[in-house]
């Protein structure tokens, strides 16, 4: 596991910029904002983190919880998108903000490898923050500005019992627990959980779906699966207390990353794939 020191003790006029593939495996998981989630659900498996003083949503990036490697056979990164977190690496934002970068930033401790990494300076001839470490440090606000906005939603899909743990065959102790959406805990939720959920705004189904979509990205055995439902969730609910999922769907946006198939078809959405008549209505054959 990567470790972290403050911006303000580093010892050297140069900040190294590594490569975004050179420490995947110790990285394990990258913090999105909310500008990245529907673009990143494509090509990561999304997972909430509830470790902190907030739930916080990310993006895994283990080779061995992924169904695809984000190296290809040259050696070059094949991630398509770059996260905000990895751009930045090796550096973050530490948990109190003075506008300061010195201040608010951390960078990992990195054992150098055997290819010096890119760089820039710490600071300008001025002996202020460098062009190159203010640009980096507005793109880590934004992303904690990002991170902020779904907080309370992230915090709704808690309250709606949603969220179950992804099986991580290699986690040790003490190592971060992630979380996804259970699709067949969702489609059970009651009208009134829904109400809560979308009276304010979507943002809380937006997080439903992004994470529902990008667990194709995770690797087939640690999906989860119909099983971890339990009686208590399977248990009939009254009419007059429940319309289910489908009860939205009529006001749901369509797109690529919410096919109109599964609007078409609230069944098939609760499996995880359209069927084939819904297909069929999705692609208008």
């Amino acid at each position: 596991m990567i470790t972290y020191m403050p911006l303000s003790q580093w010892p050297a006029p140069l900040v190294p910029m590594h490569p975004p593939f050179s420490h995947l495996d110790a990285i394990l998981w990258l913090p999105l904002s909310d500008g990245e989630l529907m673009l990143a659900a494509h090509y990561y498996p999304l997972a909430v983190r509830l470790d902190g003083a907030a739930p916080v949503i990310g993006a895994l990036i283990r080779r061995s919880m992924m169904v695809r490697s984000l190296i290809g056979p040259n050696g070059r990164w094949s991630g398509a998108y770059t996260p905000i977190s990895l751009r930045c690496f090796p550096m973050r934002m530490s948990g109190e903000l003075t506008s300061d970068p010195l201040a608010d930033l951390e960078i990992a401790r990195i054992a150098p490898g055997p290819v010096k990494p890119a760089g820039f300076k710490l600071k300008d001839e001025a002996g202020q923050p460098s062009k190159e470490l203010l640009s980096l440090y507005e793109g880590l606000q934004a992303l904690r500005q990002g991170q902020d906005r779904l907080a309370a939603a992230l915090d709704l899909l808690l309250v709606a019992n949603v969220l179950v743990p992804i099986n991580d065959p290699e986690a040790v102790a003490g190592s971060p627990a992630f979380y996804t959406v259970d699709r067949q805990r969702f489609s059970r939720a009651s009208n009134h959980t829904l109400e809560a959920m979308t009276r304010h705004a979507f943002t809380s189904i937006d997080l439903v779906t992004v994470l529902t979509f990008s667990q194709a990205q995770l690797r087939p055995d640690l999906r989860p699966r119909p099983e971890v439902v339990t009686a208590a969730i399977n248990a009939p609910v009254s009419s007059e207390q429940s319309y289910g999922f489908e009860a939205i769907l009529p006001w749901l946006d369509t797109s690529e990353l919410f096919p109109v198939a599964w609007a078409a078809d609230p069944a098939a959405w609760a499996a995880g794939a359209p069927t084939k008549a819904s297909a069929e209505v999705a692609t208008g054959n």
